[in-house]
């Protein structure tokens, strides 16, 4: 067998391999049905049922049932509760869910006799007028690596970028009129560089992380907004 048979054959067969991949996914995709109650039994109605990682967000209706189209066991599925919190859990192998809401905890019922519970907790990000909130248990709980992965998470309107060996940040919505795009990012007190916060603070010492796009309380160097880092005492 010459040079090129033998590339065509292991083309073929990485096509192959591809292809059964792709195949075994598509067998395990199915439609998930669920009706989420609060602990009277009573319907939620209006809350939102989403698949991280996916366009799939689907709403309760007036019984609080709802709809997954095309989802797989290896899904984790949040869903969103009044007063920005929310639980978060993994699919698993089902077709049928019965989601109890309590003050602090989701019970799933899979439908085969057995149950489990989640916390229910704020998701994401609390507003605090024009600013956003990330907390040290939002950072454990979603296993973000560095600082500036829990801001791309968690902030919407943050964008970075890399210049000259540094990583810049731009904050949408600031009211800056100077050339300069770089908000004031306090750590602990201190006035310091985004870039210098994300490589010397571990993500996991850090108490809240705090982005505030008008900057009005910090004059002039507010500007372009403010990220203010607190570590763990």
């Amino acid at each position: 067998m010459n040079m090129d048979m033998k590339k065509i054959m292991f083309l073929l067969l990485v096509v192959f391999m591809a292809s059964s991949n792709c195949l075994d996914l598509c067998a395990q995709k199915k439609d998930v049905t669920g009706c989420v109650v609060d602990m009277d039994g009573k319907p939620v109605k209006g809350a939102r049922i989403g698949v991280v990682n996916t366009k799939i967000i689907e709403k309760t209706d007036k019984k609080g049932e709802f709809s997954l189209k095309n989802v797989l066991p290896t899904d984790s599925v949040v869903i969103y509760l009044k007063g920005n919190r929310g639980a978060r859990f993994l699919l698993g192998d089902v077709t049928q869910l019965l989601l109890k809401v309590k003050s602090d905890a989701l019970v799933i019922d899979n439908g085969k006799g057995s149950t489990n519970s989640v916390s229910v907790e704020t998701l994401v990000f609390k507003r605090y007028g024009s600013g956003s909130v990330i907390t040290a248990q939002m950072i454990e709980r979603n296993g973000y690596l560095t600082i500036k992965e829990a801001i791309k998470a968690c902030i919407p309107g943050v964008n970075f970028e890399y210049t000259n060996g540094e990583d810049k940040i731009v904050i949408r919505g600031s009211k800056s009129l100077n050339l300069s795009t770089d908000p004031l990012v306090i750590l602990d007190g201190a006035e310091t560089t985004f870039s210098a916060a994300d490589q010397g603070c571990h993500v996991n010492d850090v108490q809240m992380i705090e982005v505030i796009k008008d900057g009005l309380g910090y004059g002039a160097k507010g500007a372009n907004g403010v990220i203010v880092i607190k570590t763990k005492k």
